[in-house]
């Protein structure tokens, strides 16, 4: 059984997740995993961390073992608490910001993939989805896209901050919105 110490709990190192799923034979990126992750809380009324490994092996095809499932779900848990955080304290797992900026728009990309494959594994198939949901898939789904010019600048780095706050707020507006539909559903039953 997965225990959680919420006190001692922080966001995993990015490089290190990378070697561990390197480990293990995974060429996903951690910001595909803590995108999947962070879809799968947002929308879905399932908040257990033991689901985590199988959201990822349904989501993104990967079956995690050993300390990396634990990483996994110490990770989910860590989602869950920050979308829970009345003090908005939800951040995507992306490189630091020491790192390349051209590697840290690829992984922001990644992000958006593995976000997009998990709201793809919860989402209710066949139902149409609400203007705003609408709105916010359509734009993960373009900042998939994102890249560099050859002539990055402060002006790059600025837009870059912008969208990965962006990505967050999306993340966090998801969440609140599940939140608001459970709450309608529990009173009207």
């Amino acid at each position: 059984m997965f225990e959680f110490d919420e006190d001692a709990a922080e966001m995993p190192d990015f490089s290190a997740l990378a070697n561990q799923l390197l480990e293990q034979g995974h060429e996903v990126s951690p910001a595909q995993i803590h995108g999947c992750l962070s879809a799968q809380l947002a929308v879905s009324s399932t908040k257990e961390v033991e689901a985590a490994p199988v959201v990822l092996q349904k989501a993104l095809a990967i079956d995690v073992y050993g300390e990396l499932a634990e990483q996994v779900m110490k990770l989910h848990a860590l989602i869950a608490q920050s979308l829970a955080d009345e003090d908005y304290g939800y951040a995507l797992l992306l490189p630091d910001d020491d790192n390349e900026l051209s590697l840290r728009v690829q992984a922001m990309g990644q992000w958006c993939e593995g976000f997009l494959s998990g709201f793809a594994l919860v989402s209710e198939s066949g139902e149409a989805l609400l203007g705003d949901t609408r709105e916010i898939i359509e734009d993960v789904t373009a900042i998939t896209e994102a890249s560099l010019d050859e002539d990055a600048d402060a002006e790059s780095e600025g837009s870059y901050m912008e969208l990965v706050e962006y990505l967050r707020y999306c993340v966090m507006n998801l969440h609140a919105m599940n939140e608001d539909n459970a709450a309608d559903d529990e009173r009207a039953h």
